[in-house]
Order: structure tokens, then sequence, then C-alpha cells
């Protein structure tokens, strides 16, 4: 019996306006989230055949900074820390449980839906109830301990 092996990505997705603002730092990290989803196919149909896929641990993902900055091929935590930013941002992922940057505890990291609602403009994405919940990052010497890009979100 042949297990799955691959990735699929709904080609609505890749039409969306969401997945048109990503940058390709960010897609790799978004395709290293979906290499840890694990499916089991439905019943009915048959191994090797089309059919339904359910996923099994989407809201569970363990994804730490050091196997993001190695498989996307990028050597700053920053970069990462945009790239996962975005992607909550634009509803592709979101935060499961945060480890709060308390070692070695990792963030638990869960896929969203939300892209389907996202549009440039904010009025459309209020008409279509996007929401995501921002990551509040706590830095050294910030006032307050926001980071700038929190800073400015809530104002």
């Amino acid at each position: 019996m042949k297990k799955p092996n691959g990735t699929y990505i709904e080609g609505e997705m890749l039409l969306s306006p969401a997945f048109k603002d990503l940058n390709a730092t960010c897609i790799r990290i978004y395709l290293g989230f979906k290499r840890r989803v694990r499916v089991r196919k439905m019943k009915g149909t048959r191994i090797g055949g089309r059919g339904d896929y359910i996923p099994q641990n989407d809201q569970e993902l363990i994804y730490t900074y050091k196997q993001m900055m190695k498989e996307a091929g990028v050597s700053s935590s920053r970069t990462v820390t945009d790239g996962i930013d975005k992607l909550i941002d634009l509803g592709f992922v979101k935060i499961v449980h945060s480890a709060k940057g308390e070692y070695p505890l990792p963030t638990q990291y869960g896929m969203s839906e939300q892209w389907k609602k996202w549009h440039p403009d904010e009025a459309v994405r209020e008409r279509r109830g996007f929401s995501v919940k921002p990551r509040h990052r706590r830095r050294k010497g910030a006032p307050g301990g926001l980071t700038s890009y929190n800073r400015d979100r809530e104002q």
C-alpha cells in the first residue's frame, strides 16, 4: 500500500490575491508548513487514484526557525520572522500556541483558510469577514517592549 507523497496546493490559492502578495521566501516557508501536514485518504477511494484527503495534524504543526532557515535557504532569523508575519497577516497560517520565546518550547502553528477572504482593499476584507490575530512580539529596547511592526498596527 503506497502512501501519498507530495504536497497539494489548491488552484484557487495560487490564483488568489493573497498568494500573489507573497514573496519567494514566504512561499518557501509556507511549503515547509504544508509538507508537515499529514493526510489520510477518505474511505471509499482507491490508493493511487483520485480522492479526497483529510488533514490529520493541520492545527498541530511544529516548525522551528532553524528548520525554516535551512529549508527556505535564508541566513537571517529576521527574514523568517517577517515571512511568518506575512503568512499570518494574509491568513495562510495561524499561531495555535505561542512559546513566547521560551527556549526550548516551540511555537505550535496551524493552517488557516482566511486567505480566501483576503483582499488588498481593507474595506473589502472587512466586508468578507477577514480577521487574523496579529503576533505581539517583545524586543529589547523597544518602547513598551513592542516591535515597531506591532506598534504601527495598533495605531
